[in-house]
């Protein structure tokens, strides 16, 4: 991650403001690889399942209940970045059906936006 040019993409944006907040967006995928440490949680947390005498079954069902709602909030803010870097970025691009509707991007409260993505994200 240090070696990106920073710098340069600043350059390259020519003082649009908008246009480095983007691409610092963009830059700070990278730092994804942190949630990772999530996993390690999983160990720790054995001792308070076997506190609370938990249902191994229900347990596991909770788990990928976290999971997939994980996995759709990931995925629906992937298609919401593509799909706003597509769209402010790129002058001559047409409407297409994978683009967020006009009733919420971009002019759509954040939170009818997430959940959009979200719902694209689940599939």
């Amino acid at each position: 991650l240090g070696s990106l040019p920073i710098a340069l993409i600043a350059f390259a944006t020519a003082g649009d403001l908008e246009a480095e907040w983007r691409i610092n967006r963009l830059v700070r995928i990278f730092k994804l690889h942190r949630l990772f440490r999530l996993v390690r949680l999983s160990s720790s947390l054995k001792p308070v399942v076997v506190l609370l005498n938990m249902n191994p079954s229900l347990l596991r069902v909770m788990n990928l209940a976290v999971v997939l709602i994980w996995l759709s909030h990931c995925i629906g803010c992937m298609w919401w970045l593509i799909a706003d870097l597509e769209l402010t970025l790129l002058d001559d691009v047409p409407r297409n059906s994978w683009h967020p509707p006009d009733d919420v991007y971009p002019s759509g409260s954040l939170g009818q936006q997430w959940a959009r993505a979200f719902y694209w994200g689940a599939g």
